[in-house]
């Protein structure tokens, strides 16, 4: 019985399975609702966001990284910005007295080389580019608006060709750090060779020291020249494996020093201190002891190694008593006068931001319109320019074009500090963190300097935001590399032994 019993039990089941498998190999058939008042809604259809992988961004990065014809751009990009930052241009020309065209021979086959490997795409991989794209095209829509048209197009054709093109062929040709850290030993060599060729080409205007000809006559724009590129002498002790490239680096660093406190230039003074004290600040404790001896020991010297003159132009800066002796000293006399220059200079450009907000009086215009202001008034007209490139580019392009300016100095410095964060926190990036040490200390004197020059339309600021673009993106190509290849173990990790400052 209790076979029999069992025997239907497995049947039963047999029966249930057979059941079973047949429900799934042939389909359901459909089950009607029940009417009901309630729209039914459709389906809804899910789109998906084409997305690339990091193969296809690496196959991308490595067929730009062979690119035959961006190597040879690269080559030559080198070439031109040395050429550029010593102005080795203006020096030859000055010995030989006939104009070598350096600039144009070099500048326009790096140019097609740039466009003809797609460097126009590769400019813009990082925010700065932006700013400082926008900020062309809205000096170029305040045309229209100009005092004079015809002036503010010729101020924008040629600085469009060779100043405000460097973004591109900076941007468009680096690409990985091995590019960049030619660039910059290029832009170390250029500063190198305008501090030794400042011994034979320098000379003293009423207690300013500069070139004695050329664009870095004006000792305002020397002192700013030299604290942008002195920056990169420094990386080159920070980084170079060579001990000779270390020691004359160091000594060019200590000779361009001296150089940018004998210019004068009180800009140049209150820039050297805040790059001083940033450095101090992201520095050990035994390089902070250093650089206070270091500090020290230059200030002791200066001294009695600098004029008597260039000593009281900078006391001039927290002693006004100073200004009372300017009867009786004629270089005293000058730098009173240039201080209240300054200030009406920049009263009038502010006055000229606020009369034209949105498109300013046009690039280049600020010193006509100046003057037809003051004649306006009764009063002769200057015919200076505003000597702060701020108020210049506020002036003569408006609110909009100041914001474009000023946004691409911060976007470019908070970009490089958020890769030396990065860098910071892991013992590989040693090189990286350094470098972008550097770069923010040449954005930091460079943003201080420009107070006391007009920079505008120069290819300082251009070359900076490609210089901060590719290293941007190269940076953080390898450091994702390294850390997919040879993640950083917890044990390893810098604060883990607390050497980070």
């Amino acid at each position: 019985m209790w076979k029999s019993a069992e025997g239907m039990l497995e049947l039963r089941l047999g029966m249930s399975r057979f059941a079973n498998s047949k429900a799934l190999q042939t389909p359901a058939t459909p089950i009607k609702a029940a009417p009901s008042s309630r729209p039914v809604s459709p389906p809804v259809k899910v789109v998906t966001r084409p997305s690339f992988s990091r193969v296809d961004l690496d196959q991308s990065w490595n067929a730009d990284e062979a690119n035959s014809i961006r190597n040879v751009g690269v080559f030559l990009l080198l070439g031109y910005a040395f050429v550029r930052f010593s102005f080795l241009s203006e020096i030859a020309n000055h010995i030989t007295g006939s104009r070598p065209f350096l600039v144009q021979a070099l500048g326009l086959p790096v140019a097609a080389l740039m466009l003809i490997s797609g460097g126009l795409r590769r400019s813009f991989r990082a925010r700065p580019a932006y700013y400082m794209v926008g900020l062309m095209f809205w000096l170029v829509l305040a045309i229209p608006f100009s005092f004079w048209r015809g002036g503010s197009v010729q101020l924008l054709l040629p600085a469009f060709e060779t100043e405000f093109s460097m973004i591109f062929l900076v941007a468009g040709l680096l690409l990985t750090l091995r590019d960049v850290n030619r660039f910059l030993s290029m832009l170390a060599l250029a500063g190198a060779l305008v501090i030794l060729a400042s011994f034979y080409y320098g000379s003293e205007d009423f207690g300013r020291f500069g070139f004695s000809f050329g664009t870095l006559q004006n000792a305002n724009d020397y002192a700013t020249h030299l604290l942008l590129v002195l920056p990169f002498l420094v990386l080159v002790v920070l980084n170079s494996s060579s001990a000779f490239f270390r020691f004359s680096a160091a000594i060019s660093v200590l000779l361009g020093t001296y150089l940018v406190l004998k210019t004068g230039s009180r800009g140049g003074l209150l820039a050297l201190v805040a790059m001083l004290g940033f450095f101090f600040l992201k520095t050990t404790m035994a390089q902070r002891a250093a650089i206070v001896a270091t500090v020290v020991t230059m200030g002791l010297i200066l001294l009695f190694a600098l004029p008597r003159t260039t000593m009281q132009r900078y006391l001039m800066l927290v002693d006004s008593s100073v200004e009372q002796e300017a009867a009786s000293n004629l270089d005293l006399e000058r730098a009173v006068g240039s201080s209240a220059a300054r200030k009406d200079l920049l009263n009038n450009s502010l006055t000229l931001t606020a009369q034209h907000p949105l498109f300013g009086v046009g690039p280049g215009m600020f010193a006509a319109s100046d003057a037809d202001r003051a004649k306006a008034q009764g009063k002769q007209g200057m015919w200076l320019l505003t000597h702060n490139s701020y108020t210049e580019v506020a002036s003569e392009s408006g609110v909009p074009g100041f914001l474009l300016f000023v946004g691409a100095l911060v976007s470019a410095y908070l970009v490089v500090r958020s890769i030396y964060l990065r860098a910071k926190a892991d013992a590989r990036f040693v090189a990286i963190r350094n470098t972008a040490f550097c770069i923010m200390l040449a954005l930091i004197g460079f943003s201080i300097c420009i107070f006391f020059a007009a920079m505008s339309y120069r290819y300082y600021l251009p070359s900076l935001v490609g210089l901060v673009v590719a290293f941007a993106v190269a940076a953080r190509h390898e450091m994702n590399r390294s850390s997919t290849r040879h993640p950083l173990r917890p044990a390893t990790l810098p604060w883990a032994r607390g050497t980070v400052q």
